[in-house]
């Protein structure tokens, strides 16, 4: 199976090829794609999920795809963040903890 993308316009009611994407030009593309997210922030590679710049989640961690950890907040260890759950300020999680569902931590430690 090719991923050749023809990329076609219509003129008077037939498709006119304008063009067409080697199997190459395709990989390269999908290489160079990169999330988006707000300047200041970065996805977290063990799951996705965002972390401002400001806070420090160890690589081991799994930060969710829709959960967030920002301020002055930092998570170690084996510790998950994840569903909508959002660790912030001074928060402190560590060990096995687990942040998820809607929960919002901070200013504290969980461990």
């Amino acid at each position: 199976m090719s991923d050749k993308i023809e990329i076609t316009v219509k003129v008077n009611g037939e498709n006119v090829p304008l063009f067409t994407l080697s199997d190459e030009t395709i990989a390269k593309i999908k290489v160079q794609e990169k999330p988006i997210c707000k300047e200041g922030w970065h996805i977290h590679p063990n799951g996705g999920g965002l972390v401002q710049d400001t806070a420090f989640v160890d690589p081991s961690v799994f930060v969710g795809k829709d959960a967030r950890v920002s301020g002055k907040a930092r998570v170690y260890g084996n510790a998950r963040v994840y569903d909508t759950a959002h660790v912030y300020g001074d928060a402190r999680v560590s060990g096995n903890a687990e942040v998820y569902g809607d929960a919002r931590v901070y200013d504290g430690y969980i461990h």
